[in-house]
């Protein structure tokens, strides 16, 4: 049987680290790179990549067959490999999320947020 973790779950672990070092150098640093702008484009495009590798995964186990899936998930390190997606992929939307809010801060610094003046 073709099982989709193998050869994946190394850059699964590696996506996880870099999303993992992308928050916490946000949230020590505040400023990774001193530019706002830069590590807010950097977080966004960085949670976008790594958010892309579990859902292509997740994409390619919804289109298995159902007996194919079901015998995939049954199997313990089938389970621990949708888990571990399933947490880069959270990993994922929080690097975008970071980046999100490092860009507003950004906006706000400048003083071009939209709203009344």
């Amino acid at each position: 049987m073709n099982e989709p973790w193998r050869g994946r779950r190394l850059r699964l672990w590696l996506l996880a680290a870099a999303a993992i070092a992308y928050a916490a150098s946000a949230r020590v640093l505040l400023t990774p790179t001193s530019s706002g702008l830069l590590d807010g484009i950097a977080g966004m495009l960085l949670g976008l990549f790594v958010s892309a590798q579990p859902a292509a995964n997740m994409l390619t186990l919804l289109f298995y067959d159902r007996t194919a899936r079901r015998q995939t998930l049954s199997t313990r390190a089938g389970t621990l490999w949708m888990v571990v997606n399933i947490v880069v992929l959270i990993l994922g939307a929080a690097v975008v999320a970071i980046g999100a809010a490092l860009l507003a801060r950004q906006a706000f610094d400048k003083g071009s947020a939209p709203g009344p003046k």
